[in-house]
């Protein structure tokens, strides 16, 4: 009984963690694109 509930748990887990991987992922290349502008500036 154990098992189903973790299964159906697993889901929105596996959701939140792509999302979370793209807002990550998007973050850093803002980051990496004002490096880049200050790299360009100098």
């Amino acid at each position: 009984m154990r098992g189903s509930p973790s299964i159906g748990h697993s889901l929105p887990v596996a959701v939140r963690a792509q999302t979370a991987v793209k807002t990550l992922s998007g973050w850093s290349g803002e980051i990496r694109g004002e490096i880049a502008v200050k790299w360009l500036r100098v």
